[in-house]
């Protein structure tokens, strides 16, 4: 009695083909290398200098300001012994 040749199927070759297809997957930002040293920064920059240019007269006001501020207190720290008649470091303990 002949029996009919069997037929072998090679599932492991089906499997592997559809397991990676580099086709599908070129495009994922996060498998792709990255096209710039820091992605999204140069958009940022150039959105911050728009916004910049739009309120320079706004923000130059504000550091005029804090410059102004930050001389007072200055001032103050210096003028405090003439108040009290004592500088911080004479305030401090003896080590």
């Amino acid at each position: 009695m002949d029996l009919p040749p069997k037929m072998e199927v090679d599932l492991e070759s089906q499997t592997t083909r559809y397991e990676y297809d580099p086709w599908l997957l070129d495009d994922h930002p996060l498998r792709s290398h990255p096209t710039e040293c820091i992605p999204g920064l140069g958009p940022f920059i150039s959105e911050s200098f728009v916004s910049l240019r739009k309120q320079w007269k706004q923000s130059l006001l504000r550091a005029i300001a804090l410059v102004i501020l930050c001389l007072l207190a200055f001032q103050l720290i210096q003028l405090s012994h003439v108040w009290w008649g004592k500088t911080y470091l004479d305030q401090q303990s003896p080590v």
